[in-house]
């Protein structure tokens, strides 16, 4: 279970790092693991906490199997979505 916490984490934390200029890394580094663990963490065990409250395991499992598979779909999107992108490129038609 851990790869698939700790390897999106790490790719998300790339993409941060190479969207800023060289002498931010530091900063969007730290901003981003402080929001990661302040809206993350927190919000998702006390969000979760609240619905296991109010109506049950159940719906906490459902919660979280349809947000899984929301990022399933969006992800299958956009690989297609690239590969046509790309394809684009390759013939050297802009969009």
């Amino acid at each position: 279970m851990g790869t698939l916490i700790y390897a999106p984490l790490t790719l998300v934390g790339l993409m941060v790092n190479e969207a800023v200029p060289k002498f931010a890394v530091g900063s969007s580094t730290g901003f981003m693991g402080f929001f990661q663990y302040i809206f993350g963490e927190t919000l998702a065990t006390a969000l979760i906490g609240v619905l296991v409250s109010k109506y049950g395991w159940l719906a906490s499992n459902i919660v979280l199997y349809s947000a899984a598979a929301l990022a399933l779909l969006l992800l299958i999107y956009i690989m297609f979505n690239e590969n046509r992108v790309a394809k684009l490129a390759k013939e050297g038609i802009k969009e």
